[in-house]
């Protein structure tokens, strides 16, 4: 999972109230999200059938974590981003391409 951490801004229109939420913040809920939904794939009987890896970019991107089941772990590093740099996504493919994965495991990568 590559993590696009440069600065912008965006505006959500909810209730009736706009909102102000960088798009940090909103990628951020949005990986979240999607790290839950993902490891709610896992079992008691196999408990790291679905592993994940966060590589962060911006001017240089950087492996976060390896190949992780620990959904607490992911959030909080998720969580903790800040923005700074530019969006370095070359850099980011190749960190996440270099990541090995199980034998026989199928690897997907995602974009925020």
């Amino acid at each position: 999972m590559d993590k696009d951490t440069t600065e912008k801004k965006s505006y959500n229109y909810w209730e009736g109230k706009w909102t102000y939420y960088t798009r940090l913040e909103t990628a951020q809920s949005a990986t979240n999200t999607l790290v839950d939904n993902l490891l709610k794939n896992n079992t008691a009987a196999n408990p790291d059938s679905i592993q994940i890896s966060l590589v962060t970019f911006a001017t240089n991107a950087t492996v976060q974590i390896r190949n992780s089941s620990d959904s607490n772990t992911l959030q909080n590093s998720i969580s903790s981003l800040k923005a700074v740099g530019g969006t370095n996504w070359e850099d980011a493919l190749s960190k996440v391409s270099s990541i090995s994965t199980r034998s026989g495991a199928e690897k997907y990568i995602v974009f925020v």
